[in-house]
């Protein structure tokens, strides 16, 4: 009969929980990486919506003070870039309980939580620059300038 170390038996113990947490944590970079992506489309769709209506306005006998109405998309863009900017520790902090579960596992390949963190980075600086491209074309009405 072998010897089996009490380390052995304890991993062994803990290999369910491991693989319980694994899936937990799959499931919720899963989770964060549609919200990412479903958040970044209806921002520019709203965003859109609202700039063209305003755009469409210039010129036109409405009232001018619908041109204060390109704040919304200024606010809603920069807002949302600087909180998917904010969120990029959690998603590296996401990927090395991955890593970390993977090598007790011995898995081969765990979720490209890079992925995520990259969405994360450029979909935040693209909402930066949309947001400030937006404030500055508030500015150009606002001072009559020709587009």
């Amino acid at each position: 009969m072998k010897n089996i170390p009490a380390e052995s038996s304890e991993t062994d113990a803990e290999r369910p929980h491991d693989m319980e947490e694994y899936k937990q944590l799959t499931a919720l970079f899963q989770f964060y990486l549609n919200q990412t992506v479903t958040t970044l489309n209806y921002t520019f769709l709203i965003s859109g919506a609202v700039t063209s209506y305003i755009l469409g306005t210039i010129g036109s006998d409405k009232p001018q003070i619908s041109i204060y109405g390109i704040l919304l998309p200024v606010a809603i863009c920069f807002s949302i870039g600087l909180g998917f900017l904010k969120a990029i520790p959690s998603s590296i902090e996401l990927k090395q309980a991955l890593e970390a579960i993977k090598k007790r596992l011995n898995l081969q390949l765990v979720p490209h939580i890079g992925n995520l963190t990259r969405s994360l980075l450029w979909s935040g600086i693209l909402l930066l620059l949309v947001s400030v491209s937006l404030l500055i074309l508030f500015f150009m009405i606002k001072l009559d300038c020709k587009i």
